[in-house]
């Protein structure tokens, strides 16, 4: 592997985890800056907007995959649309 291969690599781990991660690092540190204010409700905004995220961390982290000719199975992802049934079960209830 070249050093401009390793470098590309570095940079697409480091984007994966910034998409991934990168608002809810934010927000800590709002937190922990400004202390928690009144009791905080949790608004279908939020929720879209953590669900949005979610979903581009994964669909970059599938491109990334991609890039390199590996699928999300090869990391151990596997899924049944049982399982995603069971999920959306335990949200509701």
């Amino acid at each position: 592997m070249t050093a401009a291969e390793r470098r590309q690599r570095w940079f697409e781990v480091c984007l994966v985890l910034l998409v991934a991660c990168g608002g809810f690092f934010l927000r800590s540190l709002y937190l922990l800056m400004d202390g928690p204010g009144a009791k905080e409700q949790i608004s279908s905004f939020r929720w879209t907007g953590g669900i949005v995220q979610e979903v581009a961390a994964l669909l970059l982290l599938g491109y990334v995959l991609s890039r390199r000719g590996l699928r999300f199975a090869k990391l151990g992802f596997r899924w049944s649309l049982r399982d995603a049934a069971m999920g959306l079960l335990n949200i509701a209830s």
